[in-house]
């Protein structure tokens, strides 16, 4: 029986571990956001999180979980704002009247984020700041090849 104890309280330490990192480490290092999947029906289905920003991904981490990785996770290259709009009647018992809710689709999946408006400008700059995909090299000695193949070639 006392073995029973001990694991019961090992797992429940380990369960508190996860909480405490999700609440003392991710909050205070993110943004803070209300978010949920498309399809949804009238005001459901919103989850309260914390989003962090890393290079070209995007990290949505829900408060009400345990994980240690992402639940959600945007690549910025493949993100698109579709909208933007206010909360309708049916999620004032969710979201508050000053958040913007921005419609985006990513990886074929739509999504609804709604944010005060630091988090959007935020949000925006961070989507905006993309390169294009025709800018974007991935390898730089690659490209100094290129560009020296062109002055030799149009030297003679």
């Amino acid at each position: 029986m006392v073995y029973f104890w001990l694991i019961w309280g090992f797992v429940a330490l380990i369960l508190c571990a996860q909480a405490a990192y999700r609440y003392f480490y991710l909050r205070p290092h993110g943004t803070s956001i209300v978010m949920r999947a498309l399809p949804a029906d009238g005001g459901h289905g919103w989850r309260h999180g914390v989003i962090r920003y890393n290079d070209g991904v995007l990290e949505f981490f829900q408060l009400r979980s345990l994980s240690r990785r992402p639940d959600i996770t945007l690549q910025r290259m493949d993100t698109h704002l579709m909208s933007r709009r206010k909360p309708r009647e049916d999620e004032t018992h969710t979201l508050e009247s000053f958040l913007k809710v921005l419609v985006v689709e990513s990886g074929g999946k739509e999504y609804e984020l709604a944010l005060d408006l630091r988090g959007e400008t935020a949000f925006t700059a961070w989507l905006e700041s993309a390169p294009t995909q025709r800018l974007e090299r991935s390898n730089a000695a690659k490209a100094l090849r290129q560009v020296e193949r062109y002055h030799k070639k149009h030297k003679a």
